[in-house]
């Protein structure tokens, strides 16, 4: 069969595309115009919900208006969203629509719609993005609604989501067209609110520390800051090749230079690297400076940044309850309270009249008790700067919502047992005895324990604590409390090996062998000696440990230890056999940094495409004179697989490099 006739052959997507398309035909015929803006903001999802616990809505609950008996006098709000989920019941239709904040449920009814707007309920379809206009209640078994009296569809969707409980199994397609992942998985999405959170936790705690943040250039005519292999692109208008940075040290220096004396860019750099769980050729890097500051002033800027990142990216599920530690207290006394409710209510076979009256009391304060969390919880998030998180938010208003309809149940047994002069009222034996009793007593026990569950729960979540993280799913735990271990490169060689390498130093190369390694032709005993760390030591380092005092022939930006000039003031910090930050004391004598750049021409003569390149323009800039400093990297992606506990970059990253697919070798072979 031809392409062309593979091409023409309907698949399934195909089929489905244009039933919708049909639909979307019918919709227009209605006059009904998708793809146009909104003449009103929406309200989000999340005050949708909000509005159940304002006093309106209790009033409503007490009362208990049944869902037949709509009430037009409650509250109008215009919601909008995407369709998730949808019920057909023939003259009535639910659909739960959800926002980036929270999931309502809508229920449509063809009595209130009305005949010829319901017929437009018909044609919707999950993934279609809609605005309704009605007003919020509860059903029966006291889900959050909103009883819909407008439909306005704004999108229509063309092409169905994923699956409903499986969404994107294959992890390739779920780099490869991330719009699905996002829109299938509220956990994918969730993982990229951690990832913002984390960066502009970095940035406040360096704004707060008067670093300036500064963009330096990407298209540079010599790549410098680093040891990589650049990506070449030409400048049309001068004829001449130039280079995708590979890191921002070099310009960010030159502003040391020009006076500033602390500075900081977050950005994205580029490396002609391959692909692996670790390696994307575009990633992101935290590169910051400071004058008159050392490797071990960075150190401790190091644990700073990395503490706070953990804290802002708690819970790692958005399915998890963060508790901030000003509200735990309040909530194991209101879990206290909650016990005691399930205590006086546990296998009752009637209620005295006294005993209503205390449930009600208790479970009034229990109310007053959690809208305080939740005020606590919104002034933490507004002063610390963390998004509050889903599931608390949803619990407690969960709870105060058990809460509320035990005291209504508990006041209107307590008025009922006082009007017929009742000391105390039997459990019928049919529970409900309908037209005999305001409520079924059972009804206490039932949300007694409703309570109890949903702030066990909280509580056991409460004591997780945001600064351990595990290697892997099944791995080791990885404890992320300052201070970090500091250790000098050559004991971790000697811990590992029982090798004492400076000792042995000049023999290197036979020990490298000894191991299994394969030494580089020519190669120095400085790069034999982080030879034998790279591949005996680093990758068995599980907790976060500086490792110091690099050799000065892999370091050719970093100042000489004194007492032995083999060596620099330089720390990794390694993190679960992976590098996290780079840091050193600036080298800031032009004549040394000449020579070191001058080792590193050498080593490229040799063959190695990844050593530095010569920067004249720098060397004059160090020449006018850099103040002493310290300055360190880190890498942004690895810093959120650590603290999200992803097992690869690719995870962490919107849209990652990826190898193109057949059908795009095929669509560039026809262009």
């Amino acid at each position: 069969m031809s392409t062309e006739a593979a091409h023409d052959r309907p698949n399934g997507l195909d089929v489905l595309r244009q039933e919708r398309e049909k639909k979307l035909a019918l919709m227009q015929e209605h006059g009904i115009q998708p793809f146009r803006s909104m003449a009103d903001s929406p309200v989000p999802l999340r005050e949708a919900h909000a509005w159940l616990l304002r006093e309106e809505e209790q009033h409503i609950l007490e009362h208990r208006k049944k869902e037949d008996e709509h009430s037009q006098d409650t509250e109008v709000l215009t919601v909008a969203g995407r369709v998730m989920q949808l019920r057909d019941q023939g003259k009535s239709c639910f659909i739960h629509l959800e926002d980036f904040s929270d999931r309502l449920q809508v229920w449509f009814r063809k009595d209130i719609l009305g005949e010829e707007p319901f017929e437009i309920v018909k044609l919707l379809d999950l993934g279609d993005i809609i605005a309704v206009t009605g007003t919020v209640m509860r059903t029966r078994r006291g889900e959050p609604t909103l009883l819909a009296a407008e439909l306005h569809p704004l999108v229509k969707s063309l092409l169905p989501l994923p699956e409903k409980y499986h969404g994107l199994q294959d992890r390739e397609m779920r780099y490869r067209k991330r719009y699905l992942d996002l829109v299938s998985d509220p956990e994918s999405r969730h993982l990229f609110v951690l990832r913002s959170r984390i960066v502009r936790a970095v940035r406040t705690l360096l704004d707060e520390r008067k670093f300036f943040e500064m963009e330096t250039p990407v298209l540079q005519a010599i790549p410098g800051g680093g040891e990589a292999k650049p990506f070449t692109t030409h400048w049309n208008a001068l004829h001449q090749d130039v280079y995708l940075r590979i890191a921002t040290e070099l310009h960010l220096k030159r502003l040391l230079v020009g006076g500033f004396e602390r500075v900081y860019e977050i950005g994205r750099v580029f490396r002609n690297e391959g692909l692996s769980t670790r390696h994307n050729p575009e990633f992101t890097t935290l590169e910051v400076y400071q004058a008159y500051a050392s490797f071990t002033d960075m150190m401790q800027l190091c644990e700073d940044i990395i503490v706070a990142a953990a804290h802002a990216a708690w819970p790692l599920s958005s399915q998890s309850y963060w508790v901030p530690e000003e509200v735990r207290e309040a909530i194991q006394s209101c879990t206290d309270v909650a016990r005691t409710l399930v205590t006086m209510t546990h296998q009752q076979h009637g209620y005295p009249r006294d005993t209503l009256r205390a449930i009600a009391t208790l479970t009034s304060s229990l109310v007053s008790d959690l809208e305080h969390v939740r005020t606590t919880v919104g002034r933490h998030v507004e002063q610390h700067g963390h998004h509050p998180v889903v599931a608390l938010d949803r619990a407690l208003r969960n709870a105060r919502r058990h809460a509320s309809l035990l005291h209504h149940a508990t006041e209107s047994l307590f008025e009922w047992a006082v009007l017929n002069r009742l000391q105390s009222i039997d459990i019928p034996e049919e529970d409900a005895a309908p037209g005999v009793l305001p409520v079924a007593p059972r009804e206490i026990a039932v949300e007694a324990a409703a309570i109890l569950d949903v702030l066990e729960e909280m509580e056991s979540d409460a004591e997780q604590d945001p600064l351990m993280r595990l290697a892997t799913a099944d791995g080791p735990p990885i404890n992320l409390h300052p201070p970090f271990r500091r250790a000098s490169m050559a004991d971790l060689i000697q811990e590992a090996t029982g090798i004492n390498a400076l000792a042995e130093w000049g023999q290197l190369e036979r020990h490298v062998r000894a191991l299994g390694g394969t030494p580089e032709p020519g190669a120095e005993q400085g790069e034999l000696f982080f030879q034998l760390y790279e591949e005996h030591v680093e990758p068995n380092i599980i907790d976060p440990t500086f490792v110091t005092h690099y050799p000065t022939v892999v370091s050719p930006l970093a100042l000489r230890c004194m007492d032995d000039d083999r060596f620099t003031e330089r720390f990794e910090l390694v993190v679960n056999g992976r590098e996290l930050a780079n840091a050193f004391t600036e080298l800031n004598d032009p004549r040394d940094q000449r020579e070191r750049f001058n080792e590193q021409m050498r080593r490229r003569e040799r063959g190695n495409e990844e050593a530095h390149r010569i920067d004249e323009d720098f060397l004059e800039a160090l020449e006018i004179g850099m103040p002493p400093a310290g300055g360190m990297g880190m890498g942004i992606d690895r810093l959120i697989m650590l603290l999200t506990e992803s097992p690869a970059i690719r995870d962490v990253l919107l849209f990652p490099m990826m190898r193109q697919s057949p059908g795009d070798h095929a669509a560039t072979a026809e262009e």
